[in-house]
């Protein structure tokens, strides 16, 4: 399935060696243009991965199955928006917050399912999903607020950043009401960070916004996203988060919440990786000391790990070749693949959109014998 690329207007030479000229004496102002798709995945990814689940490969057929066939997986899976979605501390009080949440997930499960195999009735879902919250959200309430609406942002950015640049169907109209929703709803609220909570909340905070920066265009909401995570004042900026030693802000709270906050670097560091830039590798790849040492943690006090593995391992193992063996113990716990999809991560399915490098596999990693995968 096609990408779309920008229409190319024929200027004449004179003119061209002009606009050259200003643009040069003017660079410091000028921005490059985004990439797109250029979110969690690329085209040039979602091509392998086509390839691959067209030939039956493993295990990006078993990934792709294990995604279609989660709950909100279902084409008779149905929105349900609310106009002021609430959820206190620690879930509290909900209403609408997880569903928010979980029609998100569920939005960007159904785009990529249709960019991965034209199913076109998954790609209505999706329209559909992302369409019934921009056309009713009016704001996020309650103490967690922020957090669930950053959770919700990045699934749905990554659905409409998914549906926009291929030949979806989805029209102009409905595509300016969800950037209506991500500028005028969910931006306000969440563009000052959350610097006085504990970090994992910022780490994922700028992963939403670096998401709405590129489905918007918007080179000043990413570059705030960006300047947030080399060095902003709260504990959820990578140096003020994750120390030299692999210990983390929260290392002292529980493994939990500090893989949380890996799960947001993450996210931001591969939207960043999309648009060419390497935040992986900041202060001397910073966010590799803190994932193994949080991978550590995970495994030695048997805490169900947040998606995220796949991607972090898949930068800093596949295409670097840097090791990673507390990673590794992650990826091959029972269970863990095929990822999920973190429901307040924003972040996942890694298994099947990350698993781009032939590597040694075993059916245990796998969950245990072909089809025996997590319900």
């Amino acid at each position: 399935m096609p990408y779309r690329s920008q229409p190319c207007i024929p200027t004449p030479r004179a003119t061209i060696a002009v606009l050259g000229l200003i643009l040069l004496l003017s660079a410091p102002a000028v921005q490059a243009a985004f990439v797109h798709p250029g979110l969690l995945n690329s085209a040039e990814e979602i091509a392998v991965v086509r390839a691959k689940v067209a030939a039956q490969a493993e295990p990006w057929k078993s990934a792709l199955d294990f995604m279609l066939n989660r709950p909100e997986g279902s084409l008779y899976y149905a929105p349900v928006p609310y106009a002021r979605p609430f959820q206190g501390s620690y879930g509290q009080g909900d209403s609408g917050g997880w569903r928010m949440m979980m029609d998100a997930r569920a939005a960007y499960l159904h785009a990529l399912a249709w960019v991965i195999t034209d199913d076109v009735p998954r790609k209505q879902k999706a329209i559909d999903l992302l369409n019934a919250w921009s056309y009713k959200l009016e704001g996020v309430d309650g103490v967690n607020a922020k957090l669930i609406a950053a959770a919700a942002i990045t699934g749905f950015a990554n659905a409409a950043e998914l549906l926009k640049y291929t030949d979806s169907g989805w029209s102009a109209v409905d595509q300016a009401q969800a950037a209506s929703m991500f500028r005028n709803v969910y931006y306000p609220l969440i563009r000052d960070f959350q610097p006085g909570y504990n970090g994992n909340w910022d780490a994922m905070i700028t992963h939403a916004i670096m998401a709405m920066g590129v489905f918007l265009d918007d080179q000043a909401m990413f570059d705030s996203a960006r300047a947030y995570f080399e060095s902003g004042s709260g504990n959820g900026s990578l140096p003020n988060y994750i120390r030299p030693d692999g210990t983390t802000q929260e290392t002292t709270r529980d493994a939990e919440h500090e893989n949380m906050g890996i799960a947001g670097f993450t996210g931001t560091c591969e939207t960043a990786w999309h648009q060419g830039i390497d935040l992986y590798s900041y202060l001397d790849n910073r966010l590799l000391a803190g994932a193994e040492g949080v991978a550590q943690r995970v495994s030695d006090t048997f805490t169900t790990p947040v998606p995220c593995w796949e991607t972090i391992y898949n930068h800093y193992h596949n295409r670097l070749g840097l090791a990673m063996p507390q990673t590794e113990r992650v990826l091959n716990s029972w269970g863990y693949r095929p990822e999920n999809f973190g429901l307040m991560q924003g972040i996942g399915y890694g298994t099947l959109t990350s698993f781009l490098k032939t590597v040694p596999i075993s059916a245990a990693t796998m969950g245990g014998i072909k089809g025996a995968f997590r319900p």
